[in-house]
């Protein structure tokens, strides 16, 4: 998105301070949101029942969705560090740290292998389950198969004009792009969040830090190669204060405000382009065909259909 506001909401975020946050976010959300589609079965039914599919984050494109990074080193230190385990370490072994101990295993090249050898010079048996990292790894592996399951995304754009996301996600310009207006929309406001692109990981030194909102803001990050998307994205996750038949791949949405036909509408079945139609003349949607430009490569709204 490559602006700089993002970024500022982004570390906003990701630090737990909403209240400088969702300000950014606020005064920054577009009056507009665009979903491209192709013309099938499942879009005019959405249309004709005002709701979006929220992708489960396994069946998206990018296999970087969501990815969860640690750094296996900062874990270990703040591991070792922390006064849960060297209580813990207390109560199973009646041996209480010193601070030149802790610093001499975290100071290692070695962090693990510096602690076996630790133990095995003070006479100290440890289990091998006991070892940080593999419990460590453990955990994450655990938390990163969780939030494949327990996490959906349904994106939208701040442009129409796109000849890529056209080819892309509306089945090589022969679908349509639908316009919202969701400033109004109290969900939409709290759930929304723009994409932050980079081109680094954000790497987690602990699973403390794993907060609600750093798991959101998570989903949030891609590379700076899909930056020309402008993506804003609806994320949402499982939660136990909802009954268990809620459907998480449903979202509803307010009536569109348009209906834009990509440039290769026309080859559609005649019965879908009428079935569209239908829709969009009995929900009083403004439909506009896309044009090309003949000045640079973008696409402009065109003639209003009906």
């Amino acid at each position: 998105m490559g602006k700089e506001w993002v970024v500022d909401y982004f570390k906003s975020m990701i630090e737990d301070n909403p209240e400088k946050g969702i300000p950014l976010k606020l005064n920054n959300f577009p009056d507009t949101f665009y979903k491209y589609r192709g013309l099938n079965d499942y879009t005019l039914e959405s249309l004709e029942e005002d709701r979006l599919w929220v992708a489960d984050i396994e069946s998206l494109n990018d296999p970087y969705e969501c990815f969860l990074l640690s750094d296996d080193n900062e874990v270990l230190i703040n591991f070792f560090k922390s006064e849960n385990f060297q209580k813990t370490f207390y109560d199973l072994h009646n041996y209480k740290f010193t601070e030149e101990d802790i610093d001499q295993i975290i100071e290692a090249d070695d962090i693990v292998v510096a602690y076996q050898s630790f133990c095995k010079r003070n006479n100290i048996n440890i289990a091998l389950d006991s070892i940080p990292k593999l419990s460590e790894l453990d955990k994450w592996n655990e938390y990163k198969e969780t939030a494949k399951k327990t996490t959906y995304i349904c994106s939208f754009s701040e442009v129409n004009n796109s000849v890529v996301m056209w080819a892309h996600y509306a089945d090589c310009h022969k679908g349509i792009c639908i316009e919202y207006d969701l400033i109004n929309c109290n969900d939409f406001r709290l759930l929304m969040h723009p994409v932050y692109y980079c081109n680094d990981f954000n790497r987690i030194r602990s699973l403390d830090e794993m907060t609600a909102l750093t798991a959101v803001m998570n989903s949030t990050i891609k590379s700076k190669e899909w930056g020309y998307e402008k993506e804003w994205r609806f994320t949402n996750f499982k939660r136990n204060n909802l009954p268990e038949d809620y459907n998480y791949n449903i979202v509803h949405v307010p009536t569109p405000k348009a209906v834009y036909l990509g440039a290769r509408f026309d080859t559609n079945s005649t019965y879908k382009k009428n079935q569209l139609l239908r829709i969009a003349r009995e929900k009083k949607i403004p439909v506009f065909q896309m044009e090309m430009s003949e000045e640079k490569f973008v696409f402009k709204v065109g003639k209003h259909v009906q």
